[in-house]
């Protein structure tokens, strides 16, 4: 009889962990500001106390932060078109200073614009602009920082990418999907 029980007690444990192996992410949903995302399987989901529409996301084995903040704009509005070279640079110049005048203005000395493009978040258009951040100490590895900024339905609505270099080719893709996921409610 041990024998019996034993071997259903041993399919009964590799049930429930194929169950648990199993489970879907939840998605991460705020009621007071009316928005939703599904955060990356491995990411720790953190809610600010300071702050209502901010939640940040952390990948401990690459000591990434996804921030994503969500704050009302009276009038703001998606108008369908994607962002034009003139906005973009406009923006860049305008995320440099922000940047520079942010916490992150103590690691990085220096941010400079590597790129940015007209990207999408959820179903409304946004900027996305990449930086480098150079670091305040030696010890410190170069940076590097996504931000896409857009808004619709009277919000607006940032991500903020920020960690290593070195892991920002593995991050990307999940920003990207989370971006993708986000929605406005």
């Amino acid at each position: 009889m041990s024998t019996k029980s034993g071997w259903v007690t041993g399919i009964g444990l590799v049930l429930f962990a194929s169950a648990v192996c199993a489970q879907t992410v939840q998605p991460y949903r705020d009621w007071i500001l009316g928005f939703r995302f599904v955060p990356p399987p491995g990411w720790h989901v953190l809610e600010s106390k300071d702050k209502l529409g901010e939640v940040s996301l952390v990948e401990p084995a690459s000591k990434t932060l996804l921030l994503i903040s969500v704050v009302p704009a009276p009038g703001q509005k998606d108008d369908g078109r994607p962002a034009t070279p003139a906005q973009l640079a406009r923006l860049g110049q305008v995320y440099r200073k922000r940047l520079a005048q942010s916490r992150l203005g103590s690691t990085y000395k220096q941010f400079g614009l590597l790129g940015a493009q007209p990207g999408r978040t959820g179903d409304f258009n946004t900027a996305t602009l990449l930086f480098k951040g150079v670091p305040t100490a030696a010890t410190t590895p170069e940076g590097r920082i996504l931000v896409s900024v857009g808004g619709d339905r009277d919000r607006l609505v940032t991500l903020l990418v920020v960690g290593p270099a070195t892991f920002y080719p593995r991050v990307q893709p999940v920003a990207e999907e989370v971006a993708r996921s986000f929605r406005l409610d």
